[in-house]
């Protein structure tokens, strides 16, 4: 069991190496695209041949299996859960991951989650003006750059000739 705080940031560390692989893996899988697709268009999505009522069962079901995982390593780290452990003000700190970071984004949601719990300890001397700080910096970020700080890439496909008659320089 990790009863030592440096061996469990070691089993976090490792845990989220293995999420983003895995996610970038389902990314680029069949799967991950039909789940873009539905994203983006759902009527559209259907109308190319994607079962959607499986799809969205499917990413709840993977959704649900993950945050029960994240929650299993939390309560081991916390010992104990409780409803007030979760209030509202840790809902809008996962929010501003998503949104500041860029939603679809693997780095950009690691590079949020870097600004939105480094920051406060930058701004420690300023505990009372940490809601507008970050107030303002969502403000900006939907103002400026709607889609975060890393966007999700857009996926471009080569059209390559059908008979393969083309020379490639």
């Amino acid at each position: 069991m990790f009863l030592f705080t440096h061996h469990f940031f070691y089993y976090i560390w490792i845990i989220v190496a293995i999420t983003i692989f895995l996610f970038n893996r389902l990314e680029q899988s069949r799967f991950g695209r039909a789940l873009n697709y539905l994203r983006e268009d759902e009527v559209a999505a259907e109308g190319s041949g994607i079962d959607t009522a499986h799809y969205k069962l499917a990413a709840f079901v993977l959704g649900a299996a993950w945050a029960g995982m994240a929650g299993n390593i939390f309560a081991s780290k916390m010992r104990i859960i409780s409803p007030e452990s979760f209030n509202f003000w840790e809902s809008v700190l996962m929010f501003m991951l998503v949104i500041l970071g860029g939603s679809g984004s693997i780095p950009g949601v690691l590079l949020g989650a870097f600004l939105i719990v480094g920051l406060p300890e930058i701004f420690r001397e300023f505990a009372n003006a940490r809601m507008l700080v970050f107030g303002l910096a969502m403000i900006l970020i939907m103002i400026f750059r709607g889609q975060g700080i890393i966007p999700s890439r857009v996926r471009t496909y080569p059209l390559d000739d059908p008979a393969g008659q083309e020379e490639r320089p």
